[in-house]
């Protein structure tokens, strides 16, 4: 799975080769990322449901069928990364990067190093 980090490159490298890049935006950059990161996590999450919902017990100590919680983060973290890509003047498809494309080969030797 990404990394916050590996998501903050991603953004970073795909606002510079809009010619957009300012160390301004590293807040952004760094919330965009935060966001992305808990849209993956929610999204991984949900693939591993059986079902939709899970069971709360009421004041009444009655079971109560409710929407799991992974659906509200996935549904919150979507719209967090869309409005964030949207500011930074970015969407998805700017930050994927093709494999064979040099930056992004350049990008992951960086991050293999430790």
């Amino acid at each position: 799975m990404e990394t916050v980090k590996n998501l903050k490159t991603k953004i970073r490298s795909a606002l510079k080769r809009q010619g957009t890049y300012s160390r301004d935006l590293e807040i952004c950059i760094g919330m965009v990322a935060g966001s992305y990161y808990a849209f993956l996590l929610a999204q991984t999450d949900i693939e591993k449901l059986t079902c939709s919902y899970v069971e709360e017990k009421t004041r009444e100590n009655n079971i109560k069928l409710v929407p799991h919680p992974a659906f509200k983060t996935l549904k919150d973290s979507q719209e967090s990364v869309r409005k964030g890509l949207r500011e930074l003047g970015l969407t998805l498809s700017t930050l994927t990067v093709d494999d064979e494309d040099e930056l992004g080969k350049l990008i992951d030797d960086v991050e293999s190093v430790k």
